[in-house]
């Protein structure tokens, strides 16, 4: 079962967005963008740089090159709007 623990349901929902857009224009399966894993991790511990996003297990350099920054525009684009705190650990 899928761990939602101190997950905001709303970040991770726009990160699984995000996910299905770089798929569709990379045309590839999203979970190889990144696992719903990954995103509740991210939504969970919400990084603020792609250097904090390096803890997350399932992000190597190639992905978090590729798709970091695009990621954290989500992040970046949340916090703004809510708040609540970034680099929180798990």
């Amino acid at each position: 079962a899928a761990d939602f623990s101190g997950v905001d349901r709303t970040v991770f929902e726009e990160l699984r967005a995000r996910r299905r857009e770089l798929a569709a224009t990379k045309a590839k399966p999203a979970y190889v963008i990144a696992t719903d894993a990954v995103l509740r991790d991210l939504a969970r511990i919400r990084p603020s740089s792609v250097e904090t996003m390096a803890g997350i297990r399932g992000l190597g350099r190639r992905k978090l090159s590729e798709y970091g920054p695009t990621l954290l525009e989500v992040l970046d684009a949340w916090d703004r709007n809510h708040g609540g705190g970034r680099d929180r650990t798990i």
